[in-house]
């Protein structure tokens, strides 16, 4: 249940050996940690503050900066990811639909030569 507080940090210390799709690419598992580790820095700032009635900024520029700039590159990140995955995708269908005409073209024309030669 903890591992939620100390998983940022080891995103840092691994950095240098992920790359940035590990890191940034959003699906749902890691938007519900990002906000976890949102709420549960809040609360922290806000107990520290209450209880010991001193300014905590530790935990006030994780939660106001660290967190929304993270989730505002990730969620960046992950919609320029799937919009260049989405163009891959119909770059190859229309690869391969024009090769699929172009054999069929071949097909044809044999034939018509009088060739009755599949051609792959």
């Amino acid at each position: 249940m903890a591992s939620f507080l100390y998983t940022p940090l080891l995103i840092l210390l691994r950095g240098c050996q992920m790359d940035t799709k590990e890191i940034f690419l959003l699906n749902i598992k890691k938007f519900i940690l990002i906000f976890a580790v949102w709420i549960v820095f809040v609360i922290l700032h806000n107990l520290i503050s209450g209880s010991f009635g001193i300014d905590e900024k530790g935990f006030l520029i994780i939660t106001t900066i660290i967190i929304p700039v993270y989730f505002i590159i990730s969620a960046i990140y992950s919609f320029i990811f799937l919009i260049h995955m989405n163009a891959r995708k119909k770059r190859a269908n229309k690869t391969r639909n024009l090769g699929l005409k172009k054999r069929k073209l071949k097909i044809l024309k044999n034939k018509e030569k009088g060739k009755n030669q599949l051609i792959l």
